[in-house]
């Protein structure tokens, strides 16, 4: 009983975590390439309200891009909190868990270091320097340069997370292989 218990938790911790993260390992076309903001303004007013409207769709882009990247950093903290139970109960078993318990430390101090990072992208977004409270750009050049810095620091923070994760998933799944239950008959 024990034995199909520790197949079935351990599937499901390795899927919660492979679905909670799956987007840092492996980023949707929303993180692929964050839209740019025109880098120069046609002329005239005609070409200002164009630049005007780019600007105000990056912004929002944006804003949903940091909302779904949140979101992946709440998934992984779930994922976090069902690995250390789950490598609670190996130990309760007598497993030997030091492998899992490295790389799930080191995949924490990733993820908080991405999380800084994250967080930083959304003060910058806060901020909405070059526009006002509706969207409206009151500044093109400070607009341009709000979307540019908070679009490289949520790529920086999917940089650092993703490939943490990775590691993290790669050891769990060759601990998992390693330490299979044996079929008894």
């Amino acid at each position: 009983m024990t034995g199909k218990f520790f197949k079935v938790f351990s599937i499901s911790v390795l899927a919660v975590l492979l679905v909670g993260m799956m987007a840092l390992a492996f980023p949707a076309s929303v993180f692929a390439q964050a839209p740019q903001p025109p880098a120069k303004a046609p002329q005239g007013q005609e070409g200002r309200g164009i630049v005007e409207r780019r600007l105000a769709m990056a912004l929002k882009m944006a804003e949903r891009r940091l909302r779904e990247q949140a979101f992946l950093f709440k998934r992984m903290e779930q994922g976090i909190n069902r690995a250390e139970a789950l490598i609670k109960k190996l130990k309760a078993n007598g497993k030997d868990t030091q492998a899992l318990e490295a790389a799930l430390a080191t995949f924490k101090t990733k993820k908080d270091e991405a999380f800084k990072i994250h967080e930083a992208a959304a003060a910058i977004l806060e901020e909405h320097k070059g526009f006002d409270k509706g969207y409206k750009v009151t500044d093109p050049a400070l607009a341009r340069e709000t979307i540019k810095s908070a679009n490289e620091k949520m790529t920086e923070a999917r940089k650092i997370a993703g490939p943490a994760y990775r590691d993290f998933m790669k050891v769990l799944r060759e601990w998992l292989v390693a330490n299979k239950p044996q079929e008894t008959k």
